[in-house]
């Protein structure tokens, strides 16, 4: 005899968002960086990350539009220092000046052929990379810091001047005519929750390159959203992000003769007599469980020939 077996694929979207503008949840409790980090882990997914305009523009309307202050981002001040150039690359050809680089400083300026060199980051002129243009620098005569200075290459040109190889610094060298000049590179102190790295800042004035012992970053939504650096113990409301976990879970039903599993009110039934056995076993509100078609339908029929011995 035959016993009809049924493949069925589960996929429980567990904080599964179907939208964009519904990743993003503030919270307005003040708390410690920690203290919202920890209670964003075990809510949703982590502190939130916007590492582009336009998530910094979902972010500050995910904020209660009455609420002027600060909120908490995943950012937050890196054990590890790289130097990277500010178009995230890392740095693999160096020309440093004899003592440098120093641990005082984050910004790095390039002059003649004694070799680059850390400062603070001050106004002097600086050099654009140009796209697709012969020289590939520009020199900018206008005295900005390093962070105003990369702010206008990126607006006006790509980004500030990265140097790759002994040609580019010696090019470097004759469009600054001898002045010193900000090139791209900086002691990266900053990594996202996750521990992941990314050039795009947002931080208003010089609030990157100062504040001892504030190793962590909020949106002030009075100023735009732009970033300002804060003790970590200093409680503000905060902003947490979703990110979707599925998980596929396979099962095999056997059927009773008669019994159409693909009848949609069939489906229905098993998969909320499914969601109240999860449940039981910890599964939270918030999930949605839902079957997942394939070419043959939810299910796939299976055939399996039994042995006398079998029903005994």
């Amino acid at each position: 005899m035959t016993v009809n077996r049924c493949l069925l694929l589960i996929l429980s979207a567990v904080r599964g968002l179907p939208s964009p503008s519904e990743s993003l949840v503030f919270v307005n409790e003040p708390r410690s960086w920690e203290d919202a980090r920890s209670y964003c882990r075990k809510k949703y997914s982590d502190l939130a990350t916007p590492e582009s305009v336009e998530e910094m523009s979902r972010l500050q309307q995910s904020v209660e539009p009455k609420y002027r202050g600060d909120v908490w981002i995943g950012l937050k001040g890196a054990a590890q220092q790289p130097w990277l150039w500010s178009g995230n690359a890392n740095l693999q050809y160096t020309h440093w000046r004899s003592g440098q680089p120093t641990d005082r400083d984050l910004c790095v300026q390039a002059w003649d052929e004694r070799g680059w060199f850390v400062l603070d980051p001050s106004p002097w002129w600086f050099l654009c990379y140009v796209e697709n243009s012969s020289p590939k620098y520009v020199m900018i005569r206008e005295t900005k810091t390093w962070i105003a200075a990369q702010s206008y290459c990126r607006e006006h040109y790509v980004d500030l001047a990265s140097i790759e190889s002994q040609e580019d610094e010696e090019l470097v060298w004759k469009v600054s005519e001898g002045h010193p000049v900000w090139i791209g590179l900086f002691k990266d102190s900053w990594e996202w929750v996750g521990q992941r790295r990314s050039s795009s800042r947002y931080w208003a004035a010089e609030t990157e390159m100062s504040g001892t012992g504030e190793d962590c970053a909020a949106v002030r939504t009075s100023e735009g959203g732009r970033w300002y650096r804060h003790l970590c113990s200093v409680t503000n409301p905060f902003v947490c992000q979703y990110s979707e976990k599925r998980q596929f879970v396979r099962l095999v039903l056997e059927a009773k003769d008669g019994v159409d599993l693909n009848d949609p009110n069939v489906n229905k039934a098993l998969l909320e007599q499914i969601k109240a056995k999860l449940k039981e076993q910890g599964l939270s509100d918030d999930a949605h469980l839902q079957w997942r078609e394939n070419e043959d339908g939810i299910f796939k029929k299976v055939e399996r020939k039994m042995r006398v011995a079998d029903e005994l």
